[in-house]
Order: structure tokens, then sequence, then C-alpha cells
């Protein structure tokens, strides 16, 4: 049979110097892949200034991560498959914020708690000039200008000008003695059996059986 006849049945291939045409299989990278990939690298970076942000300027950093699943979640449900990655940044960058922002509520709900709390505890600068009705000896609002005091408001609030203290009465006696730094007209612990007065302790309060009060 000579060399360049075909059999019948068998496929003939076109050869180009002994090698046969057509070369490998060819890839085309999914355009959708590659979109989920840009979308997953702009999360991250977004991420990260989140918590850069966080660390300097505290609750602002929520901010960037809530963006970051805006971007997500408001694209098309069919378009939002497409791009699984991106999924996961936006669902890490969304739970961080909640997490964050609920540790910022918890600390500074303690921290108004405290300060309300030394506030409560503190005696009043001054004797009340005056007792408005409802107002006992105890936790008031101190009005500055006119020295009178009045029951706290809503959630122990007082009006602007006020300061919300423990009122405090004048001393029975004029005191014989004062500790070094007080007299007339300051805040003292003072004793009776000796009319000795002394220096408050810790949030105001007194020791050795002494009364708080506005010394004479």
């Amino acid at each position: 049979m000579a060399a360049n006849q075909a059999v019948v049945g068998q496929v003939v291939q076109p050869v180009v110097v002994g090698q046969p045409l057509g070369g490998g299989p060819m890839y085309v990278q999914d355009p959708n892949h590659q979109m989920d990939q840009q979308s997953v690298g702009i999360g991250w970076v977004f991420y990260g200034i989140g918590w850069v942000v966080c660390c300097c300027c505290g609750p602002c950093g929520p901010i960037f991560w809530c963006i970051v699943a805006v971007m997500h979640y408001s694209k098309p449900k069919e378009l939002r498959d497409r791009n699984p990655q991106e999924k996961v940044v936006a669902k890490v960058s969304l739970a961080t914020a909640c997490c964050c922002t609920v540790v910022t509520i918890i600390v500074v709900t303690a921290y108004l708690s405290l300060i309300a709390y030394g506030a409560a505890s503190t005696a009043c600068t001054s004797a009340c000039a005056d007792y408005r009705q409802g107002a006992v000896e105890g936790q008031v609002c101190f009005e500055t200008a006119t020295k009178d005091c009045y029951p706290p408001g809503v959630r122990g609030m007082c009006d602007f000008g006020s300061e919300l203290c423990i009122s405090i009465e004048h001393c029975d006696m004029t005191c014989a003695t004062f500790d070094s730094g007080l007299s007339s007209g300051d805040v003292v612990c003072y004793h009776s059996f000796d009319q000795d007065c002394r220096q408050t302790g810790f949030a105001d309060q007194c020791e050795d059986g002494g009364r708080r009060c506005i010394a004479k």
C-alpha cells in the first residue's frame, strides 16, 4: 500500500513539519471570578482601614465595615451569588461592626453611670438655701445661682445650671478647730465631742462618728 494512500475509516490529520496541527487546551478566566477577586480585595482594604480608624478614632471604625457590607448586599441577588468570596468579607465586616458597636454602647453606658454615681455621692458645694416642693435632705439638684435645691427629674437628671449632689446642712455648732486647709463654709466632718472639723474622706464620707456638714 502506498504511504500516502488513505485507509477507509482512518482519521487523517494534517501534518506540518511532522507535527499534528492544533495546540493544547486553552483556559479562559471566568469574568465573574475575576470580578469577585477584585471586590474581595477592595473589601479587605476597607476592613483594614476600619480597624486603623477604630484604634485611632474609636466609634468611627464601624462606618468602614458597614460600607463593605453595603457594597455587597446592595447588589442584586443573582450578582451576589456569583461573588461568594465577597460575601464572606461582607459577613465578617458586618459581624465586626455589630460587636464593636455593642461593646462601645456598654463602655459608654458604664462610663456615664460611673459619672452619675460620683455626682450623686458628692456633697453639694453649699447648704441649700431653700428646699423646693418635693425636695428633702439627700440627693437633690443644687441650683448654683440661687443655691436652691429641688428634686431630680426623670432618670435623675437636673436642669441646666444645676448639679446633682447630696444636700448638706450647716453644722450644729461652730467649729472649734479646723484641719489644715479648711475654713468656715467648707464641707467638713464635724465631731461633736470636741467640736473638731476634719477633712472628709473617700467620696466625702466621714469616719469615727463624724457628721458631714457645712462648717460655721
